[in-house]
């Protein structure tokens, strides 16, 4: 099934979910991805997700173009703001509504990755949750390890249990502490969905790993019990 990567905030770890996603079963399950709105992004020096994730891939085919793109980092109506432009839930809803057939046709899912959390906004009268809730496919809410994950990760997916948004898991990313164990617990034993795991930064010495033991690291260490497996196709 086709899936709605969100997190408790930015820069929590969508894009490396995403990434760790497509390396580790898309191939197999004939997975799509779609950054619908991407923000922050400068031709001259700054790649977009779908570029980071069709460079590690080596493989473009599998990345649905955007379908708004803009240069200021910021929140995605005020990027668009920036250039005198406004995110149209209509103008996404067709992308959406002509990707999902194409991938029916030929037995594809679609892995979408919005833009910040989930109360970030779209536009003035929209956010993202709204979106979600519109789409009506379930989410994976990628949450970070580190100290402050309870409240952050409780409130979002009590959030999205208000708006009856069907929620497969959350999983935990960034780096190993002993805060992580009993967060992970308590986050579930409290918000009742489950913790499908954790993905660990990819480093040696500090560095992040590049294309071929980034790919090493992801089948070794990333969905280790094969959760997200069992829910993607």
């Amino acid at each position: 099934m086709s899936i709605f990567i969100t997190a408790t905030g930015t820069d929590i770890g969508k894009t490396m979910i995403a990434l760790s996603i497509m390396v580790k079963y898309g191939i197999g399950n004939k997975l799509l991805y779609w950054k619908p709105v991407q923000t922050g992004i400068d031709d001259n020096s700054q790649p977009s997700d779908s570029d980071t994730i069709a460079n590690c891939l080596n493989d473009s085919s599998c990345i649905l173009p955007e379908g708004y793109k803009f240069i200021y980092p910021a929140s995605p109506h005020l990027s668009a703001s920036k250039e005198n432009s406004e995110v149209s839930l209509e103008f996404l809803n067709l992308f959406w509504d002509r990707y999902k057939s194409q991938a029916k046709l030929i037995g594809q899912e679609i892995i979408v990755e919005g833009a910040g959390g989930i109360m970030v906004p779209l536009n003035r009268k929209t956010l993202t949750i709204d979106w979600i809730h519109e789409l009506n496919i379930p989410v994976l809410l990628v949450v970070s390890t580190s100290l402050g994950t309870i409240n952050h990760s409780l409130m979002s997916l009590e959030m999205l249990r208000n708006r009856n948004i069907p929620v497969i898991g959350f999983f935990g990313y960034g780096e190993m502490s002993d805060i992580w164990i009993d967060s992970k617990d308590i986050i579930s034993e409290i918000s009742g969905f489950p913790c499908l795991g954790e993905f660990f930064v990819p480093k040696i010495n500090g560095e992040i790993l590049k294309k071929d033991k980034l790919f090493q690291y992801i089948h070794k260490y990333f969905d280790t019990e094969e959760k997200l497996s069992g829910l993607i196709h």
